[in-house]
């Protein structure tokens, strides 16, 4: 149960990230923030998330034998 929890914990927080990134987006519809504040934002949701793939892409390719 515990270990369920954590996991759902950490999925929430990764999308909840995503989630005010494409947020930030919205406020520039309403004049609140500057577009290229908003475009840096996005950058980064989407680096953040590029960066958690190529960690889980090196970690199974680590554990695979070297052929």
């Amino acid at each position: 149960n515990h270990l369920l929890e954590l996991g759902a914990g950490r999925n929430v927080s990764m999308v909840g990230r995503i989630d005010r990134g494409i947020r930030s987006s919205n406020l520039v519809t309403s004049g609140r923030i500057g577009w290229g504040m908003a475009q840096f934002l996005d950058e980064l949701v989407r680096r953040s998330s590029e960066e958690l793939q190529a960690k889980n892409i090196g970690r199974w390719a680590s554990s695979k034998p070297a052929t």
